[in-house]
């Protein structure tokens, strides 16, 4: 499950860059292949300048109106409001608090055995750390039901141990969360980086359940 813009949203722009080629073309040929004076080119000229307007005018509209679609925001990669986490999540309230700078953008959004909707969501604390989650949401329901955290990456103290988690989705329905642990600086040359992969799978009922399956490097 890779992130990326909608399906919708790029034939949007394909069907916009295609009105737009022939909206020139007609321009072109009604003016200057027709023998058109010098203020007609102009006035041509003036018109095809002002396609590109339209275009930002169109997105920006577009843009707007996929915001009130919480799952159109996720899968287009906006940010999110505190109001649209609130009424769509379950998020813990302390990830609200931690700071005024604190950032909501949505990652991708996709179906989980035709039955649940599932939302990765990242999140920056405004301070040091950043964040994904994934939600799970049943097919028709607007609110989420459970979220496990999936990513974490924080600013570094290099003197002592510290670690990070990453994610890697191995089918619609299964995912591995990668966990490494690095030593601080003054014992690097003795001790490497530690691995855990633990792997987990999304249920017929709508659960995040661990498998037994985990590795160790």
């Amino acid at each position: 499950m890779e992130s990326g813009t909608s399906t919708g949203c790029s034939t949007f722009y394909y069907i916009l860059s295609y009105m737009k080629l022939c909206y020139v073309l007609i321009l072109v040929c009604g003016g200057f292949a027709c023998n058109s004076g010098p203020s007609e080119k102009d006035q041509i000229r003036h018109e095809i300048s002002s396609v590109d307007n339209v275009e930002e005018i169109l997105v920006e509209t577009l843009s707007k109106a996929r915001a009130v679609n919480f799952f159109d925001s996720v899968y287009l990669q906006m940010d999110l409001s505190t109001e649209q986490m609130i009424s769509h999540t379950n998020l813990d309230t302390s990830f609200y608090t931690r700071s005024e700078n604190i950032l909501f953008t949505g990652d991708t959004a996709f179906m989980v055995r035709k039955t649940y909707k599932a939302v990765i969501v990242a999140y920056s604390d405004g301070l040091v750390c950043q964040q994904k989650f994934i939600f799970l949401f049943n097919r028709d329901s607007l609110y989420s039901h459970l979220f496990k955290e999936i990513f974490t990456q924080c600013d570094a103290d290099l003197s002592r141990y510290y670690e990070t988690t990453d994610f890697k989705f191995t089918s619609d329905t299964s995912f591995e969360l990668i966990k490494k642990r690095y030593p601080p600086e003054d014992k690097q040359e003795k001790e490497k980086e530690k691995t855990e992969i633990s792997k987990f799978i999304i249920t017929a009922d709508g659960r995040i359940v661990a498998t037994r399956d985990r590795s160790s490097k």
